[in-house]
């Protein structure tokens, strides 16, 4: 309760201005370094961009690197295409491509009809019901960073998946400063109850428009996936 308090007071007290002022408006360029339990594994190559028609395309590659990029060849592409609907994110569509080498070894999309509150899958002939605020595996990044600049301080997330949609309840943990290869960030973590065999911990940059500078996703086995920014890049204003 006393964690919930400050975080309240910082927003209305009123905080440092960003560093990068309207990166959900205008789009950005982010490199995640990624390890498995401590051990480096690759990048996550991140780009927000607007479409021609007004809509918000956040893209991810992941790679391997370094000492074992030597003998894995995996590969994944996420797409999450949005749009902002009544000040808030909305998710309309989202790819997922797992490929090894030459071969797919994942492939679906979804695809979200919020006219009909269906969420299509392309593995699967019939749709499945669509629950208010649903967002994607990665499109609720931005969510959530969206979400904490409105000042939320808890938070229930539906995220779709390939086969479900569970539902991720988020809160404010604390403020704590949070070291990367991009450099000491001041940040607000967020962490996920355990839902079924995973949970997240998130830390948002206050100076950043709280950008998750730090990723975590945790498994049953205690498994640790994490995400630590290495580069940021605002896209220019035309």
């Amino acid at each position: 309760m006393q964690n919930k308090i400050v975080f309240i007071l910082a927003l209305l007290l009123g905080m440092q201005i960003p560093a990068f002022a309207g990166l959900l408006e205008q789009g950005f360029s982010a490199q995640y370094d990624v390890q498995r339990n401590g051990t480096y594994l690759g990048i996550s190559a991140n780009k927000l961009i607007k479409l021609p028609d007004g809509r918000m395309q956040y893209r991810a590659e992941i790679e391997p690197r370094g000492f074992v990029g030597l003998f894995l060849s995996d590969h994944i592409t996420e797409i999450s295409t949005f749009q902002i609907q009544d000040n808030k994110l909305q998710a309309l569509q989202y790819l997922h491509h797992h490929t090894k080498g030459n071969r797919d070894k994942k492939k679906y999309e979804l695809r979200f009809d919020w006219s009909q509150k269906h969420l299509y899958c392309s593995d699967f002939p019939q749709p499945f019901d669509l629950a208010p605020d649903t967002q994607d595996a990665l499109g609720f990044q931005l969510y959530l960073m969206q979400q904490v600049q409105q000042r939320a301080t808890t938070l229930a997330i539906p995220i779709a998946t390939r086969r479900e949609t569970k539902v991720f309840h988020l809160a404010f943990k604390g403020e704590t400063t949070t070291e990367t290869p991009a450099g000491k960030f001041a940040t607000y973590l967020f962490e996920s109850e355990k839902h079924g065999n995973e949970r997240y911990r998130l830390w948002l940059a206050k100076q950043l428009e709280f950008l998750p500078v730090k990723i975590q996703n945790i498994d049953a086995d205690d498994v640790t996936v994490e995400l630590l920014l290495h580069t940021l890049t605002k896209t220019p204003m035309h």
